[in-house]
C-alpha cells in the first residue's frame, strides 16, 4: 500500500465487542443509535419541562388573590361568592361587633357609599378601629359577608405627615457642635 491510498476496512483491527461482527459494523450501529436523529430521551425530557412550566403557570394562577375596593367587590359579589379575594376599605363608624369571651368580631367596611361585612374569627391588629383604612382577605359566603383569613390594618397617619422637621425631632444641633463644611466628621466614641 502506497501512501496516498487508504487501508481496507478488512485490515483495520477489530474494535468490535460483539461478538464476529466486522468494526465497520460497529460503526454503523452506533450511528443508528447515536446519529443524526432525535433521541427518545430528548423529546421525553422536552414533554417533561413543558408539563413543569404549564404546571407551575396554570398551579400559580388558581392561587392568585386579586384586589378590589368595597365598591368594586359589591358590584362583582355574584361572581366573588367561594373565590378567595382581599378587599380594601374603611372601618364603618359604630359597626365593630365583637363576641364576649371569643376572637369573633364583625365589622363593615365602606367605600364610595358600598357597604360589605366582614366576619373575623383571629385578635385584631393593635392599630384597628373605626374610620381607618383595612385590608381583609378571605372567601364571600353565599350570604355576602366576607370570612376574612387575614386583616391588615394601614399605619396609624402620624406615619403619614410631612417630612420630619427639627422641632419634631427635639430641636437642631446648634451651630457651635456642628463640624466646619469640607472638615471630616469625627467619628463617634465607642
Amino acid at each position: 500500500m502506497n501512501d496516498k491510498q487508504t487501508p481496507h476496512e478488512d485490515d483495520l483491527p477489530s474494535t468490535s465487542t460483539a461478538g464476529d461482527r466486522p468494526a465497520s459494523a460497529n460503526a454503523d450501529f452506533s450511528r443508528q443509535r447515536h446519529g443524526k436523529g432525535v433521541s427518545i430521551w430528548f423529546v421525553l425530557g422536552l414533554f417533561l419541562t413543558i408539563g413543569a412550566v404549564a404546571y407551575i403557570i396554570f398551579d400559580g394562577a388558581e392561587d392568585a388573590v386579586f384586589a378590589y375596593t368595597v365598591d368594586q367587590a359589591i358590584g362583582q359579589k355574584s361572581d366573588l361568592v367561594g373565590k378567595k379575594f382581599r378587599v380594601r376599605g374603611d372601618v364603618k363608624e359604630g359597626t365593630i361587633i365583637a363576641t364576649p369571651g371569643t376572637l369573633d368580631s364583625r365589622f363593615d367596611l365602606i367605600k364610595n357609599d358600598e357597604v360589605i361585612t366582614i366576619a373575623y374569627d383571629k385578635p385584631l391588629p393593635d392599630t384597628f378601629k373605626a374610620g381607618m383604612e383595612v385590608i381583609a382577605e378571605g372567601q364571600m359566603g353565599a350570604d355576602g359577608v366576607l370570612m376574612a383569613d387575614n386583616i391588615i390594618a394601614k399605619c396609624p397617619s402620624k406615619y403619614e405627615e410631612g417630612a420630619p422637621t427639627g422641632k419634631k425631632m427635639g430641636g437642631t444641633m446648634p451651630a457651635a457642635d456642628m463640624p466646619p463644611q469640607g472638615s471630616p466628621t469625627p467619628a463617634p466614641n465607642m
